[in-house]
């Protein structure tokens, strides 16, 4: 990943009848590495859209997404009983064995269904081992770089589809060849970091990436991973940046809930947009069914007091000039990655910064008032950079 989704198209999922892709114009890593030799391959997704592909004897560029732990067509289960998955020996779990997480209430039938997705996270472990034995029969293993990411929260309320740390805060581990193993390091960081790092790793320069959408696509906001390797301490802010954006728009099609977060070691701040339908049960758990239908604008969490975010600070006085410095961070991102639903009195961001580059002068305001136009005397919005 290169690009934030609101930045490179796939705003949603691209299957069935939801047809998001990703822009032409994007320079994806297939093609960045497909410009330095290597032959990429991708197995098991099914989110976005395929091409052919051909042997030739170069070096791997591989990309396995594995179908677990995602639920089965049932939405209930894990297709723990599907005929492909019956046979392999995967952990076997009870209900007692389970560990609910704080931020979903402890009821019977959730214990069930976390024993399905438990055996469920089970078989996918023994996957990611299939995949180390076969690097290490072709003695792969001591030249690759492994990288194991999810792309989402567990498929629970308050996680998956959602901004909150559950949904947004990820497991991401790296086995580098000759690297010191064991080590975790805390700083912030983000999936449009990977990109940097692997390309970094094929021991290119950025000018040795030639592809013919070079020049075309947006340039890359992620840093490599590299320094974070190895260290378990926090990196310095002088040289690593310790706050991470995300943003949610889509899953399908009619999952339209447009929500952007900034975070950081302690806050945790996002305009709200979401109105998920959610179980029965969280009316008796700590995020009232109310109090998650019905939210603020804005959202805004102490990580450190409220690890299960469900006090919102945003509304509090003694809070509000922190929320302001977030929200005016999360704009300023917003503005830099050209974000199509940012807007202000009404008008896509996207079109004041096209109309500023143009040297465009702009009105005033721009709501419609036939008695009292608005000026051309400048722009009725400008961020703090110009």
């Amino acid at each position: 990943m290169k690009l934030h989704t609101h930045q490179n198209g796939q705003y949603g999922l691209q299957q069935m009848w939801c047809h998001f892709q990703t822009h032409e114009h994007i320079e994806m890593a297939p093609r960045v590495f497909n410009s330095l030799g290597y032959q990429t391959d991708i197995l098991g997704k099914v989110h976005v859209g395929h091409r052919g592909g051909r042997r030739n004897g170069r070096l791997p560029h591989l990309t396995v997404g594995l179908r677990d732990p995602h639920r089965d067509e049932t939405r209930e289960g894990f297709g723990n009983d599907e005929d492909d998955v019956r046979d392999i020996s995967a952990p076997d779990y009870r209900t007692a064995d389970v560990e609910i997480p704080p931020f979903i209430s402890d009821a019977p039938q959730l214990r069930t269904e976390f024993v399905e997705y438990y055996k469920s996270i089970g078989r996918m472990d023994l996957g990611v081992g299939l995949i180390l034995g076969e690097l290490a029969k072709r003695d792969l293993d001591r030249n690759t770089l492994v990288i194991f990411v999810s792309d989402n929260g567990s498929p629970f309320l308050n996680s998956k589809t959602a901004l909150y740390d559950t949904g947004a805060r990820l497991p991401l581990l790296l086995r580098q060849p000759g690297g010191k193993p064991g080590v975790v390091n805390p700083s912030m960081v983000s999936l449009i970091d990977i990109l940097p790092r692997c390309i970094e790793w094929a021991r290119a320069q950025d000018s040795d990436i030639k592809t013919s959408n070079r020049g075309k696509s947006p340039p890359q906001k992620g840093t490599s991973l590299l320094r974070a390797l190895g260290d378990s301490d926090v990196l310095p802010s002088e040289t690593w940046t310790q706050h991470v954006f995300g943003s949610h728009t889509f899953h399908e099609i009619q999952n339209y809930w447009p929500t952007r977060f900034m975070r950081n070691h302690r806050a945790f701040g996002m305009p709200a947009r979401q109105t998920n339908p959610t179980p029965r049960e969280v009316m008796s758990g700590r995020r009232r069914l109310q109090n998650h239908v019905y939210r603020r604008p804005e959202e805004l969490f102490d990580l450190e007091d409220d690890p299960e975010e469900v006090g919102n600070l945003a509304g509090r006085p003694e809070f509000e000039a922190l929320l302001r410095e977030t929200q005016a961070e999360l704009e300023v991102w917003q503005y830099e990655t050209d974000g199509p639903w940012l807007s202000r009195d009404g008008v896509s961001g996207m079109t004041t910064h096209a109309a500023q580059k143009l040297g465009v002068r702009l009105p005033a305001r721009f709501d419609f008032e036939p008695k009292n136009p608005g000026s051309a005397a400048g722009p009725h919005w400008a961020p703090p950079f110009g």
